[in-house]
């Protein structure tokens, strides 16, 4: 009984790099955002809820249908936050009170990987004209496999949201911006 009672540990201990992944750091990420939209409407995105099925960490959906999220990347709020944030900053104006609000809801926020693409898609509405929704489905190529050029493609991907609703929004605003 000594015998086995001593060589369950060493067992345990010799196996101990076999049954455990190495450290690695947890990563956090922004929305990088780009240049201005030239003139853009006044607008703001009220809100943008997040009906996908993705999270704060990053998630790739296989071709067979799998979907498995990354446990060492995340992004540093909601999908739906962090969209209607970075929209409000290409849309940022010094007259709120005049801004037409955006509302959406995101139906995918993930990396495609058989595409090799991000892809972001749902629907918004304009307050003005709520019963409209206009459906958005943007897949941005990925340049590489890296937690960098994925934040990169769905920074880029918000871009051309964001170049969408301004160049729908309704026709008063626009008007007003020439």
């Amino acid at each position: 009984m000594k015998t086995s009672s001593t060589i369950l540990p060493l067992l345990l201990l010799l196996c101990g790099g076999c049954l455990f992944e190495p450290y690695r750091p947890t990563a956090e990420f922004d929305l990088p955002r780009g240049a201005a939209l030239n003139a853009p409407p006044p607008l703001y995105a009220f809100e943008f809820r997040n009906d996908s099925s993705a999270g704060s960490r990053f998630q790739v959906r296989y071709a067979d249908g799998r979907v498995v999220t990354d446990p060492y990347n995340r992004w540093v709020s909601s999908p739906g936050r962090l969209v209607a944030r970075t929209l409000n900053l290409y849309f940022l104006s010094n007259e709120f009170s005049d801004a037409e609000s955006v509302r959406g809801t995101l139906e995918v926020f993930e990396i495609e990987d058989s595409q090799r693409v991000f892809r972001l898609a749902g629907s918004y509405s304009f307050n003005s004209a709520a019963t409209i929704r206009k459906r958005f489905d943007i897949a941005v190529p990925l340049e590489a496999n890296t937690p960098d050029a994925i934040a990169a493609a769905a920074g880029a991907a918000v871009r051309k949201l964001a170049e969408t609703i301004a160049e729908s929004a309704p026709a008063t605003n626009r008007a007003e911006e020439k």
